[in-house]
This record gives structure tokens, sequence and C-alpha cells, in this order.
């Protein structure tokens, strides 16, 4: 059955499932010609692979994209990330915004708020391939936007 938030009956993704994905988005931005992409990454993604929590999500949320250590607004993605994004979507049989700037969306999103400082310095880093590199956010600033929400909602 259909839900709301458009994953429907979509399998949730694990640590392993996560880097097979960025793999594939990784791949696929090479095959298409793209210049090597950074996202800043938060939520449940950031959490399983860093191995803060070992459980799963229903999507990867980008907080942020980085070109030589300067943050910017991931609003809108570059379409070179969302087709590639897409195109991983479809050979591992992900939802289609598995992948998302959701967080970081429209004027009150995270990033247009501000960022917690020091961030940038916090982040742990993964590269895959030459083409993506995905950072993960610190446990105190996933404790920062946590309470944001909460004061916000």
């Amino acid at each position: 059955m259909p839900t709301t938030d458009g994953f429907n009956n979509h399998r949730r993704l694990d640590s392993e499932t996560l880097d097979k994905a960025f793999e594939s988005v990784a791949i696929r931005l090479k095959e298409n010609g793209a210049n090597p992409i950074e996202i800043v990454v938060c939520g449940g993604s950031a959490l399983i692979l860093t191995g803060m929590v070992p459980r799963t999500t229903k999507d990867v949320d980008i907080v942020a994209l980085a070109t030589c250590g300067v943050l910017r607004s991931p609003d809108p993605l570059p379409e070179d990330l969302r087709k590639a994004a897409d195109e991983a979507a479809e050979d591992m049989g992900l939802p289609a915004n598995w992948l998302n700037n959701g967080p970081s969306r429209g004027e009150g999103g995270l990033f247009q708020m501000g960022l917690p400082a020091g961030l940038a310095e916090r982040l742990q880093s993964q590269r895959y391939g030459a083409h993506l590199t995905v950072h993960f956010i610190h446990r105190v600033d996933q404790i920062h936007f946590k309470l944001y929400a909460a004061a916000t909602t």
C-alpha cells in the first residue's frame, strides 16, 4: 500500500545498502562525465555509516554541498547528482527520493538558517571512487539539529 511520504514499499537502507548506493552514484557520476561531487549528510544515514547506531533508514538527507572545504547550500541539488542518484535508485530498487536535500530545502532549511560553528571541522569523510565524497556530520551536530527540529515544530 502506498504511503504519503513517497517511499511506498521500498526496502530500508542499512549500512551495506547505503555503501552500495553511494558506490553506484559514484560510478554513474563518472560514466556520465560529471565533475566530482562532495555532499554533507545528516540524519539516520550519517548515524549508520559512522557506526553510531545499527539500524536502517528510509533516505539520505543532504544538509550541504562542499567544495574545497567550503560548505554551500544544496538547494537545488546539482543536476548531475540528481541524475546519478535516480539511476542508482533504478539499479537498486530504491525510492526515487532516497537521496534528497529535505533538511536544507527552502528558506527555513538547516543550511539557510545557519549551521553549527565548527561543523565543517568535525566532519567524517568517506570517498567513493574519484567522483563522490560523502561527509558525515558529527554526533554534536546531530544533537544540534534534533534540538532545532524540536524547537521549531
